[in-house]
């Protein structure tokens, strides 16, 4: 799977304009928030900022186009809804490696040995039991556990 496509995948969960007291990101668009980037505008942010603001931060910065075809999506996914340092420590984690959440050279090496199916599981499993440990599970879970559900079964397809 290439950026064009898992953005696109990634924009039917991270919806338009909101700005609920309940969200910690604040002001959000398109899943780009305030809090992330507070010199953005985020009301008139354009679909074309926010693909540069996700192959740049989240896509590029976890090194998806290294990744076995497998992993790409749903360690993107990772990164914009859980967290970079989430996303690369999951997968640093499924290599056996040390858990620091730096894509660095030892983590690119490693990938070359990886076992994507048996990693994708892996990695959909630590994934659920963070959002399971999270406090606001109860508010969100629901929406979270479809959104992880969806990219699995997209990650899985994918040859």
């Amino acid at each position: 799977m290439e950026f064009p496509e898992a953005l696109h995948i990634i924009l039917k969960f991270e919806s338009g304009y909101s700005n609920k007291p309940s969200d910690p990101g604040g002001e959000t668009n398109m899943g780009i928030s305030k809090r992330a980037y507070p010199k953005v505008d985020i009301l008139n942010l354009t679909r074309d900022q926010a693909a540069d603001i996700y192959k740049s931060d989240y896509w590029d910065k976890c090194h998806c186009d290294e990744l076995p075809a497998a992993l790409r999506l749903i360690v993107f996914d990772c990164a914009v809804n859980q967290g970079l340092a989430t996303a690369i420590g999951f997968l640093q984690a499924c290599m056996g490696q040390k858990i620091d959440g730096v894509f660095g050279s030892k983590t690119l090496e490693a990938i070359k040995s990886i076992n994507p199916d048996k990693s994708l599981q892996n990695y959909a499993a630590m994934r659920f039991e963070r959002y399971w440990m999270n406090p606001r599970f109860g508010i969100y879970g629901q929406g979270w556990l479809k959104r992880l559900l969806s990219i699995s079964i997209l990650s899985s397809s994918v040859t």
